[in-house]
């Protein structure tokens, strides 16, 4: 996806010489380092968020065969 917005940022030199070398050791743009560390701060799941997804799942009312038998279906998908 192309990038449309453009943004100056400025930081404490010790925040730069940490982003650089990150940058070095991973040979990627500084750039490119901020936008995966934003990217990640913001599109987490909350811990919360996931305990209630658990939750959600965990309350459903399904009629499920015995362990024993969907063990044996799930082993089948996977034979070679």
């Amino acid at each position: 996806m192309p990038l449309k917005k453009r943004l100056e940022l400025r930081l404490e030199e010790e925040d730069y010489e940490r982003l650089k070398e990150i940058a070095d050791k991973t040979k990627k743009p500084m750039s490119s380092i901020v936008r995966e560390a934003v990217y990640d701060l913001y599109n987490k799941v909350s811990r919360e968020e996931k305990l209630e997804a658990v939750r959600r799942i965990a309350s459903l009312e399904i009629d499920l065969p015995p362990w024993e038998e969907l063990k044996k279906e799930i082993e089948k998908m996977y034979e070679d």
